[in-house]
């Protein structure tokens, strides 16, 4: 199953869980993508030093990953999307076509990671909810 992981500008929330999916599954493959990314300037650019930091004190390297725009045929090639954005950002950020699309569900409850201590408790969050994906889909 291929799964694309969503947040504001790709550069925490939705890097993080697609890196907790390729570290727990083999089966299944991930991507991530920010809804504003290429409007901040900071498409390919790498994740931010202090996700990466959070990320390999549990053993995951961030090296490999870059920060991408969403665009409508990523969510048209995706099984299933997972939008990771608190309740005020979904109503301001998500755009029409990813609102009307049946393969979304909401983590609308992962910290927003703005600084050191909510990158940790993002990232344990992430970690659970990835790891409960997983199970899930088998």
């Amino acid at each position: 199953m291929k799964i694309l992981f969503v947040c504001k500008s790709n550069a925490a929330r939705s890097q993080m869980a697609e890196a907790f999916l390729a570290h727990y599954s083999r089966k299944h493959r991930g991507t991530s993508a920010g809804i504003r990314t290429a409007r901040r300037g900071k498409e390919g650019y790498p994740v931010p030093w202090q996700v990466a930091e959070k990320m390999e004190k549990v053993g995951i390297p961030m090296d490999r990953y870059q920060r991408k725009q969403l665009r409508s045929a990523m969510v048209r090639s995706a099984d299933r999307v997972i939008v990771i954005l608190t309740p005020g950002q979904i109503r301001a950020l998500v755009p029409k076509y990813l609102r009307r699309s049946s393969k979304v569900t909401y983590w609308n409850d992962i910290k927003d990671p703005q600084n050191d201590r909510d990158r940790i408790l993002a990232r344990n969050q992430l970690r659970r909810r990835v790891r409960a994906l997983v199970r899930e889909l088998g």
